[in-house]
C-alpha cells in the first residue's frame, strides 16, 4: 500500500465519526440534542455546528484547501476536548480525531511528513 493510499485511509477514519456527528446534528437527533443542550448549547447552534462539520470535512477532503481544512478540524476539535473536560467527560475520541487528521494529511503529502518529522528530529 502506498503512503498515498494509507493516508486517504487515515483521513477516512478521521473525517467518518465527524460526517456522523455532522448528520446527527443536522436532523436533530434526540441523542444529540439532549448531550448538547446539557453541555449548555441552545438547540438553535444544531444545523450550524453541523454545516460548519460538514464544511471543515469538505476543505479537508479537498487536496488544494487541505491544510486549512486540517487547521480547522484541529480548531473544532479542540473545542470539542474543552467541552467535554469542562463537563467531566472522557475525551478520548475528540483527541484522537486531530492526530488522525494530521497523520492522514502527513502521509498525503510527503514534502509535510518530511518536514515534520526533520523538525521533530
Amino acid at each position: 500500500m502506498t503512503h498515498l493510499a494509507l493516508g486517504w485511509g487515515v483521513s477516512a477514519l478521521a473525517v467518518l465519526p465527524l460526517l456522523a456527528s455532522g448528520t446527527m446534528k443536522l436532523i436533530g437527533h434526540p441523542v444529540v440534542v439532549k448531550n448538547l443542550t446539557t453541555f449548555g448549547f441552545g438547540r438553535g447552534v444544531l444545523r450550524p455546528m453541523g454545516v460548519l462539520e460538514y464544511l471543515f470535512v469538505a476543505l479537508f477532503l479537498l487536496p488544494p484547501t487541505a491544510a486549512v481544512g486540517a487547521i480547522l478540524l484541529t480548531g473544532w476539535m479542540g473545542g470539542a476536548i474543552a467541552t467535554h473536560l469542562r463537563a467531566g467527560d472522557r475525551f478520548v475520541v475528540q483527541t484522537a480525531i486531530p492526530l488522525l487528521v494530521w497523520a492522514g494529511y502527513g502521509l498525503r503529502n510527503p514534502d509535510v511528513a518530511r518536514h515534520a518529522l526533520a523538525f521533530l528530529a
